[in-house]
């Protein structure tokens, strides 16, 4: 279960990105592990503007397109962030669903899946605590990292204000659902075989089909 609930968080998560970059107009392309897209007109004119007066922009002038380069720069913020949250609202939606039957229909014998699926929510406090432990090794230079970094970015607001709330409220639903769900005289032995199962589904599908592209 723990391999695949792993396989469709990466691929809902991911496919959320595509329906938006879709939406807003963009060529992208569903890998097995993440979306890429092409540029617009508009991304190519933004970069026109850079390539034509990046002196001024670099010092800080003025320059005759620079109304029109904020417009094209807020303009690439918005979108970014649409296609950005998209995915983490996606993950964060199916997660809630999830943890919302457990906790009002824990003895279902359907709520297994729902309890599985709550536990989407682990993206969140997982990209938070690989961020901080790669930036304490000195492999990244930043401390926070993932979507929620990029959330940050375009939103304009402190860097650490998605990865520190997002992975806060990930972690606490995730337990909740577990201490929930678990029973006592399982959590030990559900814990050792989640940390494996996720393992071995993040070594197949990164590893494996990581490239693979079907949309």
């Amino acid at each position: 279960m723990f391999v695949a609930s792993f396989i469709i968080g990466v691929m809902t998560h991911e496919y959320g990105h595509y329906v938006m970059a879709k939406f807003l107009g963009y060529n992208p392309k569903f890998h097995f592990s993440y979306v890429s897209y092409d540029t617009t007109e508009f991304h190519k004119e933004f970069e026109n503007i850079y390539e034509q007066y990046k002196d001024e922009i670099i010092e800080g002038a003025d320059f005759p397109l620079k109304e029109r380069r904020i417009e094209l720069m807020r303009k690439l913020n918005k979108e970014r962030f649409l296609i950005v949250s998209s995915g983490v609202f996606t993950t964060a939606m199916i997660g809630t669903l999830g943890f919302l039957v457990v906790l009002f229909f824990k003895s279902k014998p359907y709520t297994i899946i729902f309890f599985y699926l709550s536990l989407f929510w682990l993206r969140m406090p997982f990209n938070l605590c690989l961020s901080i432990m790669l930036y304490g090794l000195g492999i990244t230079n930043f401390i926070y990292g993932g979507d929620e970094l990029k959330l940050s970015i375009s939103s304009g607001v402190s860097l650490g204000v998605f990865p520190i709330v997002l992975g806060v409220l990930g972690g606490v639903i995730s337990c909740m659902s577990f201490l929930i769900f678990i029973k006592k005289s399982n959590r030990i032995l559900f814990i050792a075989s989640g940390i494996l199962g996720g393992g071995i589904g993040a070594i197949v599908w990164f590893l494996l089909f990581g490239n693979v592209s079907f949309l």
